[in-house]
């Protein structure tokens, strides 16, 4: 399987964080794999409401999430790009990856191998640290191996003016790293890098 799966956490439609997931969604293509961009703002997708329902190995919500489980489960590298919001994911994305509540009950429920993100900032100088400890996070609990993460600052100021060679640089190196994994391998959470 040679697939990737972009979710767009931008609420708006048109903005630099869009312009990431399909720079990042035609590196991949231009390599001879397939990618989907997701736009969960295009989604009826509900918060995560805590009933431990999950622990079937399914969520009882029936939403849009369904989708985003099956192409999760279809591919081999889950990217997550995210403007950030005092520091922290966005808050779309993070209804998202709450809903993944799931994988805590059920680590063996299909996912991909690997696991990215693409962060974006409108200061020059944001923290990135608590969304990529979010994100990390994630991908421990959903055993993925951690390729890494591209941080973007001063989007108010130059809006996505570079944005296309800093992805397209950053998804050739995950995408190549990912090749470099099989299903076989366990890193444990100290060794997946801090990159």
């Amino acid at each position: 399987m040679n697939r990737a799966l972009i979710i767009c956490g931008s609420a708006g439609r048109g903005g630099v964080t869009e312009a990431m997931c399909q720079s990042a969604a035609r590196a991949i293509r231009e390599s001879g794999c397939d990618a989907y961009v997701a736009f969960p703002s295009d989604m009826d997708i509900a918060h995560c409401t805590g009933c431990d329902g999950c622990v079937s190995g399914r969520c009882t919500i029936d939403d849009d999430m369904q989708t985003l489980y099956r192409l999760f489960g279809e591919s081999d590298l889950v990217i997550f790009a995210t403007p950030l919001h005092f520091s922290g994911p966005s808050s779309l994305l993070k209804t998202v990856l709450d809903r993944f509540q799931v994988y805590w009950h059920d680590r063996s429920l299909p996912h991909p191998l690997a696991c990215a993100a693409m962060l974006c900032a409108g200061s020059d100088s944001p923290n990135f640290s608590p969304t990529v400890s979010i994100l990390r996070a994630f991908a421990i609990t959903t055993n993925m191996h951690w390729l890494g993460h591209l941080e973007f600052p001063g989007t108010d100021r130059r809006g996505d003016d570079g944005v296309d060679e800093a992805v397209r640089g950053f998804t050739e190196r995950i995408w190549e790293a990912r090749g470099n994994l099989s299903s076989a391998q366990i890193w444990p959470p100290c060794s997946q890098g801090n990159g």
